[in-house]
Formats: structure tokens, sequence, C-alpha cells
């Protein structure tokens, strides 16, 4: 099975993007997506119940009904994905169930407290909501990310491990008490032996490892696998952390290790999980959606490459400037790393990973300079607007670059330029695809670092907005 994530909680796209996703998906061999609808920052469904706490942008039920209407006609399930443990600040706010949320502002710590009854009440109140919604035979409760340590006050002496997997266990059971399959992240068990041990054994594990040089992913499905777990599943990153503007090539590595391990250990399936859309341009996120899923149907790196297949998927043809950009876009990389320096003017990884991304660097400032001459022209059949998203994409990957070598620019008038239209196209492209009342449109969250946001950053970068916020 192949199933592909998307991320609706930390921003929803217009609600239509999601029912045409459905159809490129049967298109191109998925046969399952999994909505991960509730995070930190928000509720993007509005459950029975839990209406005052949805998204203003959030799905309604007659949305969702849509949705798996148009999913069930072309052989696609809608898997829901609900956190149920870390991950849970959208839940503070609730009159009656907000205290048992425990977070801080900085998000160190955002889970529910695994020692308050209110917990599990609120929890078995969001498994309930969900399966009135949603009809598919399993629900994915999340689970990953929750380190106790921080309630070490609050759990008495107790094992951490032990509290943990009671929590997870009484969840599990709650899913299977609606006669629905459990759906867990693998990451405690993979990493905790008395946890392992511990859990029930008629849950599905995921297990998601997001670095392109990462083989210790093959070690976590053959543990998982090897205490008894009959339902295992590899998850790579199509797009995560690491990801600006599009999908790129070490995601697509990424996507073909995970692919290779799960095949040789006996996983049921893989779930491309696609994160943070705030850090990408809208259409261009479909570029590498179909780049992986060409991956999975050959099962080599080297099926991405083929710029004319993605092009018949995106656009029904293109002419050779468009089967150029289609092999060449994941290869122009802006790093996390790369962003960090543009805002701060210093590393934020360590000195092997900063090199790295600083190798990148500068070898998409090469291949750039090569690539944007060489697909003047592009032309295509169909779905012009995805031609123009990856390349918008492929000149602000570019720009990013120059910013992060070059940190005097603001002297150059020439760059500033490129710099005042690139914000201007990126608004307009953010006003024909996205919510244009969404925050993520125009500042990030003081919690989370402004780095991540594309839109956002582009703002706080501009000399004009700059000297505007400081007079």
């Amino acid at each position: 099975m192949r199933w592909l994530l998307i991320d609706c909680s930390r921003l929803t796209e217009r609600h239509e993007w999601y029912l045409d996703l459905v159809d490129r998906l049967a298109e191109w061999g998925y046969d399952g997506l999994v909505l991960h609808f509730c995070d930190d920052e928000s509720l993007a469904v509005a459950l029975p119940g839990f209406e005052d706490l949805a998204s203003p942008r959030a799905l309604s039920l007659p949305t969702v009904a849509a949705l798996l209407a148009r999913a069930k006609a072309r052989g696609i399930r809608v898997i829901p994905e609900i956190e149920c443990f870390g991950h849970t600040r959208w839940l503070a706010p609730h009159p009656r169930w907000g205290s048992c949320w425990v977070g801080q502002k900085d998000l160190s710590f955002n889970a529910v407290d695994p020692t308050d009854p209110k917990s599990l009440e609120a929890m078995s109140a969001l498994i309930d909501a969900t399966c009135q919604v949603f009809d598919d035979p399993v629900v994915h409760i999340g689970c990953d990310e929750v380190e106790l340590a921080p309630l070490a006050e609050r759990l008495r002496g107790r094992d951490p491990a032990l509290v943990w997997s009671d929590h997870v266990n009484a969840l599990i059971g709650m899913v299977i008490s609606k006669g629905r399959t459990p759906m867990l992240w693998g990451d405690h068990l993979e990493h905790s032996a008395t946890v392992l041990e511990r859990i029930d054994r008629r849950a599905e594990v995921v297990s998601w490892h997001y670095g392109p040089d990462d083989d210790a992913s093959v070690e976590g499905m053959r543990r998982l696998r090897a205490a008894g777990f009959k339902a295992v599943w590899s998850a790579p990153a199509v797009a995560c952390w690491s990801t600006r503007g599009h999908v790129h090539r070490p995601n697509l590595l990424n996507v073909s290790r995970m692919e290779a391990h799960a095949r040789a250990e006996g996983c049921v399936g893989t779930i491309d999980t696609l994160w943070c859309p705030y850090r990408h341009v809208r259409d261009a996120q479909l570029h590498g959606i179909a780049a992986a899923a060409l991956i999975h149907e050959h099962g080599t790196l080297e099926a991405a490459d083929d710029g004319a297949a993605i092009a018949r998927m995106l656009f029904g043809n293109g002419n050779a400037q468009a089967i150029r950009l289609c092999r060449d876009l994941p290869r122009l990389v802006c790093h996390n790393d790369l962003m960090w320096v543009v805002l701060h003017g210093k590393p934020h990884e360590p000195p092997d990973r900063h090199r790295l991304a600083m190798e990148m660097t500068r070898q998409t400032l090469t291949l750039g300079a090569e690539l944007l001459p060489a697909v003047v022209g592009a032309a295509v059949e169909s779905h012009g607007e995805l031609l123009e998203a990856m390349l918008l994409s492929a000149r602000l990957a570019i720009h990013f670059c120059r910013l992060g070598v070059d940190p005097g620019w603001r002297a150059d008038a020439s760059v500033v330029a490129n710099h005042h239209q690139l914000l201007s196209e990126l608004e307009a492209d953010w006003l024909r695809t996205r919510f244009a009342e969404d925050p993520a449109r125009t500042a990030a969250p003081r919690e989370i670092s402004r780095h991540h946001y594309l839109l956002a950053v582009m703002r706080q970068l501009d000399p004009q907005v700059a000297a505007r916020a400081t007079a």
C-alpha cells in the first residue's frame, strides 16, 4: 500500500485543493490519503463537539463528506490522523479539557498530562468524534515526540516508560472499542525497550525517519517486526524540516532508501509525509509528490530524474525546457541551515552539517546559473499554473542561496530589486492559491522560528518592510 500524509493543521489549504489532490493520487498510484488535521497550530476539521476549537479555515463536515465521496469514487482511502498525546496545544482553550494540556509557550513540552484522568476523557471524546466523521477502518492516533522528563514532579517517581505505555495502550483500546484499527508513530517503540515490550500488538506502527542518510531506519523496522507487530509501515518525508519552496533531492533520497528498506523488511506499505506546507510554494509541492510516486513505482531514486515522465504526470506533456525543469528542480536545495544563516548571520547546525548545507548552497548557485537561462520558454499542455509555481520556487531557492553567501546583499541594488520582485510574486501566488486571512501569510507565530515560514521570512528580509517597521 502507498499512502500520502498531508499536514492540514499547520496550514490549511483552500479546500478544493484536497479534492483535486485525490484525483492526482489515484492517477499516480497512491491508494490512501492521511489527513493530519490536528496539531499544536490548529484543529483543521470541525469535529462534532469540538467546533468552537476549529480553525476559521477548518474543513466543515459537508466538505469532509465531499472529500470522502470523491476519494471513494477514485479508489482512495482517507485515513484520519489525530494527535492524542503530544502535539496537542490546539486543545488548550477548551473550557473542560484545556487544563490537561501542560505544554509551555515555547513548545518545549506540548502534550496532555498522562497522569490527569481528564486527558483520557478528552481523547476518548476526540476519538469518538473522529469515528463519527471518518469511516476508514484505521485511525492514526499520533503519539510521537513525547518525552515525559518535564513532568517529573507529576510522575512522582514512576517510570516514564510505563506511564507512556499505559496512556498509549488506553488510547489503542479506545480505538479498538469503536471497531477500528489503531495506528501510531513508532519512534518511542524503536528507542525504548520497555515501551516496545508493553505496547498492544493490535496496533499498526509507522517507522518514520527523514534523513537522507539515515540507514538506522532499517534497524527500527526490524525491531518492530521482531517484536511481533504484524503491520509495520515505512514513512519517509517528501517534505520536512529541511525543505523550503519545493521538494529537494535529499528528500527524494530519503524516499528511495525508505522504500528499499520497506521492501526488504516486509512492511505492509509506505506513508509519504508532507509536513509544514507554509515552507513551500503550494503547487510546487506536487512536483515532489509526482517524483516520489515514480520512486515507489520503479524502486529507484533515478526514476525521479525522468523529467519527461514527471511532465506527463503534472501537465499532460511539456516541451524540452519544461522537461529540464522537472528533472532539475529538486537539485536546487534551499536548506534549513541556510535560512538560519540568512536571518541570523551565523550557522545553526553543527559544523559538519553546516558545511554540508553550504556545499549544497554552492551547488545550487552553480546549477541555477545554468538552469534558469535553459528553461526560458518552458511550455506545457495544461496546468500552466503548476509550471509557474515551480519556476518561482526555483528562483526563490537560488535567491536565498545568494543571500546566504553574501552578507552584504542589501548593498547590491540588483539583488534588492530581485528580492522585491520575488516577494511580490510570492504574495500574488499566496493570494491565488491560499487563504488571504491565514496568519502564516504575514508573520510566523512567536514560539516558532520565523526562518520556517517562506513568505513571512521574505517579508522580514525585505529592506523596505524593515524600514517601515522601524520608522
